[in-house]
């Protein structure tokens, strides 16, 4: 494991939100610390019927979600693109 003996950053005030001093490209257009946001979802469901009754309530839950985290993106952090995974 490697051994540091100084911070990257030689003030608080120079750490910037969406910056890095050394970006992490992963593939895929993911860029970290590039100037990009990428807001993390996370959620759980309630315990739940995963039967055939209950797939209404499960796909309305879904909805539900992605409705709520669509509107905060486009409000809140005025995303032009996002991108949903299930």
């Amino acid at each position: 494991m490697p051994s540091f003996n100084s911070l990257s950053y030689e003030s608080p005030e120079d750490l910037q939100f969406r910056f890095a001093l050394v970006p992490v490209f992963c593939g895929f257009n993911l860029n970290i610390g590039a100037d990009q946001v990428f807001p993390e979802i996370n959620f759980t469901f309630p315990l739940m019927d995963v039967g055939p009754d209950g797939h209404k309530a499960i796909s309305a839950k879904f909805v539900g979600i992605v409705d709520s985290v669509t509107d905060r993106i486009v409000d809140i952090i005025n995303l032009d693109e996002y991108h949903i995974d299930f």
